[in-house]
């Protein structure tokens, strides 16, 4: 099956979000700083991943999964 951007988009944001929502709360900040660091972009960008405005590039998830320690985005 083929999907769209859109539907690519909405799949890795409720897979960030259930992420982020399943770290406690004093950990969600940190770990934001370090992919953006990782990344080295701004958390508007996060933030704009988080709600799902723009696709989450592959380098980006890779540095996630690694300040995680795990798996967080199925392949697609």
């Amino acid at each position: 099956m083929i999907m769209t951007t859109k539907e690519i988009i909405a799949v890795e944001r409720k897979e960030l979000k259930a992420y982020i929502e399943s770290i406690p709360y004093g950990d969600r900040s940190p770990f934001i700083k370090k992919v953006c660091e990782g990344c080295h972009l701004t958390r508007k960008h996060f933030y704009n991943w988080t709600a799902g405005l723009c696709r989450i590039p592959d380098a980006c998830k890779a540095e996630m999964e690694k300040v995680a320690g795990k798996q967080i985005f199925s392949t697609i």
